[in-house]
């Protein structure tokens, strides 16, 4: 485990962007925001009305999906999606840069539908197992 978290997740937004850029999603990195738990770094990328939003204290701890203003964690969307056993991420090791290595895994194997299924799959989902709002980003 590297001790700068900001280069973590730096490193680790390097590891998902081939498969984001691949699907023309750009990426907007939001400022650090300082909190009493320490310092959250921000991701999102970006196509249409659709994200993906990644947030890194210790680790890359939240992964959220949103269509418009509905969205789902990244676990809820997998039981919603019925495959859940056996995804990688959250990552079982305890270091800093590994979750994305292990959501990469995921997205390439069992996130699909997000990607390429039609919104309202998405949408209907996340009325039972989501949430109405954007993903929330520390600070903004």
């Amino acid at each position: 485990m590297r001790q700068n978290r900001e280069e973590d997740f730096r490193a680790g937004l390097e590891v998902l962007m081939p498969f984001f850029e691949a699907r023309d999603f750009g990426l907007r990195v939001y400022p650090p925001f300082l909190a009493e738990e320490g310092t959250y770094f921000s991701a999102q990328f970006t196509w249409g009305n659709h994200a993906v939003t990644l947030v890194h204290l210790l680790d890359l701890g939240s992964v959220t999906y949103s269509i418009g203003a509905v969205s789902m964690e990244h676990e809820a969307y997998l039981d919603a999606l019925r495959v859940k056993r056996g995804a990688a991420f959250p990552a079982a090791d305890d270091d800093s840069v590994s979750g994305y290595a292990a959501l990469l895994s995921d997205l390439e194997t069992r996130m699909t539908p997000f990607f390429e299924e039609p919104d309202r799959d998405f949408v209907e989902l996340a009325a039972v197992h989501g949430r109405q709002g954007r993903a929330r980003i520390p600070g903004s």
